[in-house]
């Protein structure tokens, strides 16, 4: 189950027990909903707006309290993470607007999440010309690009500048798979580009390896990975003068006659 669609869910129970519950006591509030649960009333107060997620040890004491039988909710609770970083969720308002093709050509084409990040450097003088020509794509494309950003809630402008708005996006990946795929080949596509171009200067690193193990655990080396690339960006990001923005790609994939089953994980 999708992360968007079991927060649905968990919340619509919330707000239907408690609901339940003021229709026989009204002075019985979320706070008081909070305490009997054992979690934060703000952390519950910002989820039930849209303002954030509840990772899995809130949403377990929630579904212990309010939901023990419910197969459908003990489902969701496997959707949720032990922990999301200081961002927030995208408003019920924006999700609600969003145009499907926006979401299809945002995985489609690879610059939209790192033009995301070139609005942190030193390279971006609030114009989108200076986007177009760091990237390498028309004024056109940069135009629709950062159109397309702002209806998905996922930049917004500031003081003549647009900036990241930290918000957490969420998506049913399951219908983008073909967008998701066309990126994949676009990032390497465009790794390749970079690399025929600045021979004479080039300063990726590059490194690559071949193991062997079952098929089943690609899941677990997955969540590694991910692990491993959100320390990377912990470490590095942001750091010093912001003049580049780098592209890290990390593949795992079957080779030769593995099964099919094998996930491919860019």
């Amino acid at each position: 189950m999708e992360l968007l669609e079991a927060n649905q869910y968990v919340l619509s129970l919330i707000k239907s027990h408690l609901a339940d519950i003021q229709t026989r006591n009204p002075q019985f509030s979320l706070r008081s909903f909070a305490k009997k649960v054992g979690v934060s009333a703000s952390t519950l107060s910002q989820a039930l707006h849209g303002k954030r997620v509840m990772n899995k040890s809130t949403v377990k004491k929630v579904l212990t309290e309010i939901a023990p039988q419910d197969a459908k909710a003990w489902d969701c609770l496997e959707a949720f993470k032990d922990f999301y970083p200081a961002t927030k969720t995208l408003p019920q308002e924006i999700l609600s607007q969003r145009i499907p093709e926006d979401e299809l050509m945002f995985f489609k084409k690879w610059y939209h999440l790192a033009m995301v990040t070139f609005f942190d450097s030193a390279h971006y003088d609030g114009s989108v010309q200076s986007i177009a020509d760091y990237f390498g794509i028309s004024f056109t494309e940069a135009q629709e690009a950062v159109d397309r950003l702002k209806r998905l809630g996922i930049v917004q402008e500031h003081q003549e500048r647009l900036r990241n708005t930290a918000q957490f996006y969420f998506t049913d990946r399951s219908r983008l798979a073909e967008s998701i795929h066309t990126s994949k080949t676009e990032a390497l596509k465009n790794a390749v580009q970079v690399l025929e171009s600045n021979k004479a200067k080039d300063t990726s690193d590059f490194s690559m390896m071949f193991t062997v193990f079952d098929p089943s655990l690609v899941p677990e080396a997955i969540e590694y990975i991910d692990k491993m690339k959100k320390g990377f960006a912990k470490r590095f990001k942001g750091k010093g003068d912001k003049s580049a923005v780098y592209q890290l790609s990390i593949q795992l994939m079957p080779c030769g006659g593995t099964p099919a089953k094998l996930n491919t994980l860019e």
